[in-house]
């Protein structure tokens, strides 16, 4: 039903349920912040989020 504080999605223990801890995307941002991977959220409110990540950008060709 999308976050109402998009911006705090990512922080340690941020939940908007009473379900979970709140720490999963917590960890996502940390692991793409040191894999150098653009993770990005778009959320409407009574609508829904989207959450991505974009893989392409961390591939190499040699």
């Amino acid at each position: 039903k999308g976050i109402k504080k998009p911006d705090k999605v990512f922080d340690r223990y941020y939940k908007e349920q009473d379900r979970g801890i709140g720490i999963g995307l917590h960890i996502v941002k940390k692991l793409c912040d040191e894999l150098m991977i653009p993770i990005h959220i778009k959320s409407k409110e009574n609508k829904g989020t989207e959450i991505g990540l974009n893989l392409a950008h961390v591939i190499h060709k040699d």
